[in-house]
Parts: structure tokens; sequence; C-alpha cells
């Protein structure tokens, strides 16, 4: 009996009875609890975006491009005689800016200071030989005539040694830059030979390369209007004229040709800054560039707070607000999102966080200090300058 009790496929057997006894037990409080089962709703997250109120401008816009100062032409300065080179003056060199009648070379003036020295003995020879025909013969007769024009045939012969002998000083007869140098010291110069290279400052031009949709946003009647003109730093130079515009589109961009005023100074190479009128509007609005997406287009909120999308076709960037038109076609402009990502959707529900223009404003002055020195024609929205906002 003992052994019986004691083996192991008995034990076994006990313990499983007793633990199904036990758990019909459990299964059979549980049948007769009741439980009840709470209904939990979620709450409901909204998104939350800052949003900016548009500004009415009453006037347009300008649209500032980059131009450059270019001369009409090069002038070839040549030497009037010929003759050995004997000294160049400190201004002789490529680069230099020169004043009206600034001196260049000095030719060796010796020859033509011995043909001014024959000239006046020929002159004076020519003169004497006049007196003696005056006083043998009459004063018609044909002696006469021959001394007095053999006198002004000398005249211009001693005119034109002092002529020669003044051009072995060769100067600049005008301003402008010496981009190039063509004789030295020592060298023999002939008649004709060019010896520089110079952009004058007179006859100018301001050339300046738009783009195609920027062509576009220009008045029809562009031509002959008066612009400013600016430094890199945009402090005010003066004003020119719009002379001309290219009907010729080369990789999509159109020449504008600018005659600068008199009173004008500019150096040929020099960067200018050009503010182009634009065709007006029917009505203007201006926001921060940062309500502004890479795809040219703004989000706003309807009378129900959804986001609706709206792209922009016309519009011009400046002084850190973005100028456009606003079709009255489309509903009020009103809640624009300050700061959109890429995280909108068409009819998204936004809790609107109203937020002053200024504010908007003075965040994307520090985005645009942080960015590069490359200015690019769109700003991208930083969807991380409010806490929770899109």
């Amino acid at each position: 009996m003992k052994s019986w009790f004691s083996s192991v496929r008995l034990r076994q057997i006990l313990a499983a009875s007793v633990a199904v006894f036990i758990l019909l037990l459990v299964l059979d409080e549980l049948e007769n609890t009741d439980v009840s089962v709470a209904q939990v709703t979620p709450a409901t997250q909204h998104r939350v975006a800052s949003v900016v109120q548009p500004r009415a401008e009453p006037s347009m816009p300008t649209v500032t491009v980059l131009g450059s100062v270019e001369s009409c032409k090069w002038v070839d300065l040549t030497s009037e005689v010929a003759g050995r080179v004997l000294q160049t003056s400190a201004e002789y060199q490529r680069g230099t800016l020169l004043a009206p009648e600034q001196w260049l070379l000095q030719l060796d003036p010796l020859p033509y200071q011995a043909a001014v020295a024959e000239a006046k003995v020929a002159l004076m020879n020519a003169s004497m030989a006049l007196k003696n025909a005056r006083a043998q013969y009459a004063h018609d007769s044909l002696m006469v005539q021959t001394a007095q024009a053999q006198l002004e045939h000398y005249q211009l012969l001693a005119k034109q040694a002092q002529q020669n002998l003044s051009h072995t000083r060769i100067t600049l007869p005008f301003a402008g830059e010496l981009i190039e140098i063509k004789a030295h010291v020592g060298e023999h110069i002939a008649v004709g030979q060019s010896i520089a290279t110079v952009l004058p400052h007179q006859g100018q031009d301001i050339r300046i390369a738009i783009s195609e949709r920027e062509f576009h946003l220009l008045p029809p009647s562009v031509e002959q209007q008066t612009v400013i003109i600016r430094d890199l730093n945009n402090d005010v130079l003066g004003h020119a004229r719009i002379r001309g515009v290219s009907q010729y589109s080369a990789q999509l961009q159109r020449q504008l040709y600018l005659t600068p005023s008199k009173n004008l100074t500019l150096i040929s190479g020099q960067p200018v800054r050009v503010q182009l009128p634009l065709a007006p509007w029917p009505s203007i609005f201006s926001l921060p560039e940062s309500s502004l997406t890479a795809q040219h287009e703004i989000w706003w909120l309807d009378g129900q707070h959804r986001a609706q999308r709206h792209a922009l076709h016309e519009f011009v960037l400046q002084d850190g607000r973005v100028f456009f038109h606003w079709p009255d076609a489309v509903a009020n402009l009103s809640s624009i999102i300050a700061y959109p990502s890429d995280a909108l959707a068409q009819g998204m529900y936004i809790k609107p966080h109203y937020i002053a223009a200024s504010t908007a404003d003075a965040t994307t002055a520090i985005h645009a200090n942080k960015a590069s020195h490359a200015k690019t024609s769109t700003h991208l929205a930083d969807s991380t300058a409010t806490e929770g906002s899109l």
C-alpha cells in the first residue's frame, strides 16, 4: 500500500485533479459576476498653427534687379607722330582711372624741335621775300602774289611742325579707364600705332538681365521710364532712363539697357541695383516671407478653420515680405498660416494662434540672417518657428 501512494504517476494524477477543481471554482465565480466595460472616448487633438493677418498696401512694390555698367565701346589710343619712347607717366598702368588731358607717354622731341626751328627760318625768309617783292613790284603783280603764297605755305608748315612737336607728349583727351598698355620705354612708335586701350567714362550703359517671369511683371510702357539706381549697399546713386528692351530671349532672359543721367558718375564694370516698376494690380496685399512655401503657395483658414491653399502666380519679394494680388474669385483673405510645413493637408482642421505681423517679420529676418549669402527667389518656411505650429 505504501509503495502504491509513493509512485510518481499517482502524485501527478492527484495534483492535476486538484488544479482542475480549483479552475472550475474560479470559472463558476466569474460567470456569476457582472463585469461593466467603461466606454473611453479619446480626447480630440487639434493641430495648432501660428496665423497672421495680411496687410493691404497702398502702392505697388518695385522689383530690384542687378545690373552692370558697361562702356559702349573701347577706344584704341594711337600716336600722331613717330619716335622713340623716352618716358611714361606713373598713371600709365592697367586699371588706372585717368582724368581728361592726362599725359601718358613722352616721345623723343628733338627731331620735331629741329623741324620747328627749320620752319621758323623758312617762314622768316618767306616774309623777307614778300617785303622785297612789294618794294620792287606792284601790289597786284605776279611776283607779289607768288611771295604771298609762299609765306602762307611756310606759315602752315610752321604750324604743322609746332603741332607735331606737341604730339610728342601723348595725352588722353577724355576721362576713362586704362585697360591695356601697348608701348614701353625705349620702343619706337610709328605713326598711327596703338599705344593703349581705354574704356571711356562717357557713353556708358547699364545692362540688366531679367527672367521671363520678371519681364512679364513689368508694365507694357516700360521704355523711356526713369528708374532709381542704387549701389550694393542700397544707397541711392542717381537715376537712369530705360533706353531699350531686347526682344530676343536667350536662356529665358531678356536684356534691358539704361542710360544714366548726366550727373551720375559710374565706373565701367561696377555692379548696381535697379528698381524697376511693375504693372499695377487691382489689389495689393503683403505677408511675411515665411508664409510662402517653396511651391509658391500660401495656406489660409476658411470660416470652419479648415486649411486651404492658394498658389501665387504673381508676387514680389521685397524687404522681408511677399507682395501679391488676391483675386476676387477667391474667398475673403484672412488668417494666413505664418509657418506652413509639409504636414499640412487640404481641409485639415487647424486651431489658429494669432500673432502680430511684426513678430513674423522679426522671425523672417532672423532666418534670413542665418541663411547663406546666395539670394534665392523663394524662401522656405521654418516649421519649428513656433511650438506646436505647422
